[in-house]
C-alpha cells in the first residue's frame, strides 16, 4: 500500500514564477530566476537536511522563461529566455565552488520558450522558441570544452512552448507548441549522429503547454495542456520502436502549466497547474504505466502553476514558487511517497 502527504517546507527568500530548478550532485536544489511583476536575477540554494533556502549568488542578467540543464560533471547552465524589457541571447554557468555565475558565450539568436537537451556525447541541444519577432525553427548545439554554440539543421516547423526529451537510443523527440497563433500537433526526432530532424506521426491532439515524460521503459507519455481553446484531460504515450502515438487514459482533471515527475518506483506525478473549475489547482494526481491508471493523491497545500518540481535523490518531491492566481509564491513543499 503507498502512503503519501505534502508537507510544508520553509519559505524561499523571494517569490517567483516561471523560474528554474535543478538538483545539484550535493543534494543541494538550485533555483534561479522567474518573474513577481518583473524579471528576477536572484537564485537560491535548498538543503533538505536543514530544510533552508540560502541566497546564492545572482544571475549576471535576470530572466524568466529560461532553460536550465545540468550536465553530467553536476555544471548547470542557464539559457536565454525574457527579462522585463527584451528577449536575451545569454548564458550563465553555475559554479558550484563559489556559489557565482559565469558568463557563457551567447546563443546565435536569443529566445525565450525554448527547449534545451544534454545528448549522449555531453553537447546541449536548444530548439525553437520565441525570437525577437517571430516563432523560430531554428536549433543550435552548445559544445563545452570549446565553449562554442554552432548552428545546427532547422526544425521542421516552428515552435515554442514545446516539449522535449532525450530517448534512450540518444534520439531527442519534440511535440506540439505554438507557431504563432497555431496550435501544432507535429513530432519531430533529431538525430545527433546525422544531425537531421524528421518529421514523424503527429500527435492525436495538438497541444502546448503540455508536460513531456521519459518512462523507465523507454515510452514517452505526453499529459494536458491547451489547444488555444480548451484545457486538456488527455493523456499520449509513445512507442520509439513503431514511432505511433496513441491515447492512454485520461487525466483525473484537466490542466496545463502543470509539473510532471518520475518517480523511483517508475509512476508518474502531476501537480498544479491551470484548470477548468480554478485558476490553480492544488490537486495532484499519480499514472501508473503498467495498468495506465490515474489516481489522485493528497492535495497540495497551495494551488500553483509555472512551479518547479526537483526529484531528490532520495525520491521526494520537492514543490517550489510559482503563482497562484493572485500573487506569485516563496512557498515550497515536499512530497512524500512510502510504502506501508
Amino acid at each position: 500500500m503507498l502512503i503519501s502527504e505534502w508537507k510544508s517546507k520553509s519559505e524561499m527568500n523571494s517569490g517567483r514564477s516561471g523560474h528554474q530548478s535543478s538538483v545539484l550532485l550535493n543534494g543541494h536544489v538550485l533555483v534561479s530566476g522567474g518573474w513577481i511583476g518583473r524579471a528576477l536575477n536572484s537564485s537560491e540554494l535548498y538543503d533538505p537536511i536543514t530544510d533552508t533556502w540560502t541566497r546564492t549568488g545572482d544571475m549576471n542578467y535576470a530572466r524568466y522563461s529560461h532553460t536550465m540543464s545540468q550536465f553530467n560533471d553536476g555544471q548547470v547552465l542557464v539559457i536565454g529566455g525574457s527579462n522585463s524589457h527584451q528577449i536575451l541571447p545569454t548564458v550563465e554557468e553555475y559554479d558550484s565552488s563559489s556559489n557565482q555565475w559565469i558568463i557563457k558565450a551567447n546563443l546565435s539568436h536569443a529566445r525565450s520558450s525554448h527547449t534545451t537537451s544534454v545528448l549522449t556525447d555531453g553537447n546541449l541541444l536548444v530548439t525553437g522558441g520565441s525570437g525577437h519577432f517571430y516563432d523560430l525553427n531554428s536549433t543550435e548545439l552548445y559544445n563545452r570544452s570549446t565553449n562554442h554554440w554552432t548552428m545546427t539543421n532547422q526544425l521542421n516547423e516552428a515552435r515554442r512552448f514545446h516539449s522535449c526529451c532525450v530517448l534512450m537510443d540518444g534520439k531527442v523527440l519534440v511535440t506540439g507548441g505554438l507557431n504563432g497563433v497555431q496550435p501544432l500537433k507535429s513530432s519531430e526526432l533529431y538525430d545527433p549522429k546525422t544531425n537531421t530532424w524528421t518529421l514523424i506521426n503527429d500527435l492525436k491532439k495538438e497541444r502546448y503547454f503540455h508536460t513531456m515524460s521519459l518512462l523507465n521503459d523507454g515510452q514517452v507519455l505526453i499529459t494536458g495542456g491547451f489547444d488555444g481553446q480548451t484545457i486538456l484531460d488527455s493523456t499520449e504515450l509513445f512507442d520509439p520502436s513503431t514511432r505511433l502515438w496513441n491515447y492512454k487514459t485520461k487525466l483525473n482533471i484537466p490542466r496545463y502549466f502543470h509539473r510532471a515527475s518520475l518517480l523511483n518506483d517508475g509512476t508518474l506525478l502531476i501537480t498544479g497547474g491551470i484548470n477548468q473549475s480554478t485558476y490553480a489547482t492544488d490537486t495532484a494526481e499519480i499514472y501508473n504505466p503498467l495498468t495506465d491508471t490515474w489516481t489522485f493523491t493528497n492535495n497540495l497545500n497551495n494551488g500553483r502553476w509555472q512551479h518547479t518540481a526537483s526529484v531528490l535523490s532520495n525520491g521526494n518531491v520537492l514543490i517550489s514558487g510559482g503563482g497562484d492566481g493572485y500573487s506569485y509564491l516563496n512557498t515550497s513543499e515536499m512530497f512524500l511517497l512510502e510504502k506501508n
